[in-house]
């Protein structure tokens, strides 16, 4: 433990936690190939820095949800928001139209983003590229802050855009920003699907009782996991999201789906989902 504390005062998150990655799974990564195992649009265990071994599953659930709730065709120009390593792109490689269609994606981490220009080049309508963001967890090197980001893309470029555990790790902000940002590259009458963790009376009775997966807590104007890396996991006050939302000019599309974080017994996914659209 001694030695842990050690490596995480002087050793950057990033690369303590990829090292502990490949520690963890390089043995069953070596495996998999030995055995044949592997799929060309699934990352091996160790360079899966987010969201933990449970990729493909975790992919097609959201897919369900970005189809259900997102109502997206294979023609549509789609944006994920920080796309990571690409969980929620594999999905729609077979979905999308090649000649209509189209998926952007942008993330904070170099190496995600590599991966996945590397292995969608035989899918020319798939493009990921990196955004240079400060985040003291994830990239604390950065030189753009989250609250002064542009989108790099046009007005109106894309139909359907979604932020999967993004906002998880924005201050309210930074969060207000990539929602003003998303309205501006949606088409009139486009949706979007962000996730959060929305602090409220009911999550906020819940994590009191020691009922919550994620033991958030309010530091000063934060509400955060670990004050000393609050980007680590942040929630967002519920006035503070709707503020944001209004602010950017979107519409809520029904009511927020809650998640089991806090331990909700009725939930939709883990994380609290959000369903936008842009006015027509």
């Amino acid at each position: 433990m001694m030695i842990l504390n050690l490596l995480k005062k002087f050793v950057p998150n990033p690369i303590l936690l990829k090292t502990q990655l490949f520690v963890r799974y390089a043995p069953r990564d070596l495996l998999d190939k030995i055995l044949g195992e592997t799929e060309p649009l699934i990352p091996p265990r160790r360079k899966i820095f987010i969201g933990g071994p449970e990729f493909r599953q975790i992919g097609d659930e959201f897919f369900g949800y970005f189809r259900r709730y997102g109502e997206i065709q294979p023609h549509h120009r789609i944006l994920d928001i920080g796309c990571g390593i690409g969980r929620m792109s594999r999905p729609f490689v077979p979905f999308l139209d090649p000649a209509r269609g189209s998926f952007e994606g942008f993330d904070i981490d170099q190496s995600g983003i590599k991966w996945c220009q590397e292995h969608y080049r035989q899918y020319p309508h798939f493009r990921f590229q990196r955004a240079d963001i400060y985040n003291k967890f994830y990239n604390p090197a950065g030189r753009v802050q989250a609250d002064q980001f542009t989108f790099p893309y046009p007005d109106a470029s894309f139909d359907f855009a979604f932020a999967t555990s993004v906002f998880t790790h924005m201050p309210s902000k930074a969060t207000a920003r990539y929602l003003r940002e998303t309205a501006r590259v949606l088409v009139p009458g486009g949706r979007a699907l962000m996730t959060a963790f929305v602090w409220n009376p009911e999550s906020q009775a819940l994590v009191r009782q020691g009922r919550a997966k994620l033991p958030f807590r309010e530091h000063g104007d934060l509400i955060v996991i670990d004050p000393n890396i609050p980007e680590d996991a942040i929630a967002i006050r519920q006035g503070d999201w709707d503020d944001a939302v209004r602010a950017a000019g979107l519409m809520p599309v029904g009511e927020v789906m809650w998640g089991s974080w806090c331990g909700r017994e009725n939930f939709t996914s883990f994380q609290d989902m959000a369903l936008l659209r842009k006015p027509a």
